[in-house]
């Protein structure tokens, strides 16, 4: 496909941010986009409203995951992040103080769909600095002021998470707020397919490897780079065999013997839920 011209000849070395520019100007076919606010994930990214201009006939659909040999179909979840949030160890003997802080934090981390971001609403309108100061009302919907942080308390806590943070709620308000009817069509289509999707979870991600996380971010740069070159024909297919090799004596297979053993030893096996 490469060789034929099928894919972007500056693949390779293009910024990530340059291919939504050249999809929202036509010169690109196919990309991809996850459910979002407004135009995708990300103001800047994927515009819909000008897809539809380049391609009035375009259909906006979801391509369901692929079923497996066995019948199963679905999407993986990601292996998920880490917070931390830490307190002054001038508090250990301040139990009420800890308490209310604690307290702090879960007010601040309720949940206000979208029906219920408006002025009116004392909470909403607190937590993010009052209208006209931390945001604005544009076309119905909240938006951030550039003093978003020096007005609202909320900027003082940990920002709300969408996805299924909250269960599908945050997904289903993404629909709710996109201003452009593509985009409304859009996270509509994706709410519809994703909040009925089984999802697997993958046992790596239930299991703490030192080897693992000392040695694969090199190993996936290096499989990147070499996959790259057989892509754009700097590397002939059939070294194939000999990449696994490669890949291996880096420390691949360190890294797939020590998961396999905590999986072992733990007893820890994925799953599907939906």
């Amino acid at each position: 496909m490469f060789k034929a011209g099928a894919l972007d000849k500056d693949w390779p070395v293009k910024e990530y941010n340059e291919v939504f520019k050249d999809f929202n100007a036509g010169k690109v076919g196919i990309w991809y986009e996850q459910p979002g606010t407004q135009k995708g994930a990300q103001p800047n990214n994927l515009d819909l409203s000008t897809l539809r201009k380049n391609a009035p006939e375009a259909k906006i659909t979801a391509i369901p995951a692929f079923e497996q040999p066995d019948g199963k179909s679905g999407y993986v979840y990601g292996s998920g992040y880490y917070r931390i949030w830490m307190l002054s160890s001038k508090l250990k003997n301040d139990s009420k103080k800890v308490e209310k802080i604690l307290e702090m934090m879960d007010y601040m981390a309720k949940y206000v769909p979208a029906s219920d971001q408006k002025p009116d609403n004392e909470y909403f309108d607190w937590t993010m600095g009052g209208e006209g100061k931390g945001y604005t009302i544009v076309d119905g919907q909240p938006e951030k002021s550039a003093d978003y942080s020096k007005y609202a308390p909320l900027a003082l806590f940990n920002e709300k998470l969408g996805g299924f943070a909250v269960g599908e709620k945050v997904m289903e308000d993404y629909a709710k707020q996109s201003k452009a009817p593509e985009s409304k069509e859009f996270n509509s289509v994706m709410y519809d397919m994703l909040s009925k999707s089984n999802y697997y979870i993958s046992p790596v991600g239930r299991i703490h490897s030192d080897v693992y996380n000392e040695k694969m971010a090199a190993l996936n740069q290096y499989a990147a780079n070499e996959l790259t070159k057989m892509i754009a024909g700097q590397r002939p297919i059939s070294e194939w065999d000999k990449f696994v090799d490669e890949f291996m004596s880096k420390g691949g297979k360190e890294v797939i013997t020590d998961v396999n053993k905590l999986l072992d030893e733990s007893k820890i096996e994925g799953e599907w839920l939906r």
